[in-house]
């Protein structure tokens, strides 16, 4: 392997890749690949308002005074 124009053949950078059919036309993503991750992702972020949902009711179990209207503490009925 001799260096053409002064730079290694592994070196080189290979652009066939922009000259071929498929990845124009996006036929290389997997549609099958694409919904599963899809999928996973939405598990994921139902999971982590799963986890803040029952931290919030956790804090208003053990914190009643949370939970509906408290009458400010100036507030007097006359």
């Amino acid at each position: 392997m001799s260096p053409q124009n002064g730079v290694h053949p592994l070196l080189q950078p290979d652009l066939d890749y922009l000259v071929e059919a498929e990845l124009q036309n996006f036929s290389y993503v997997n549609g099958s690949c694409a919904i599963w991750s899809f999928l996973g992702f939405g598990a994921v972020q139902w999971i982590m308002q799963t986890i803040s949902r029952e931290e919030k009711e956790a804090e208003l179990r053990f914190r009643p005074e949370l939970v509906g209207y408290q009458k400010p503490a100036g507030m007097a009925i006359p």
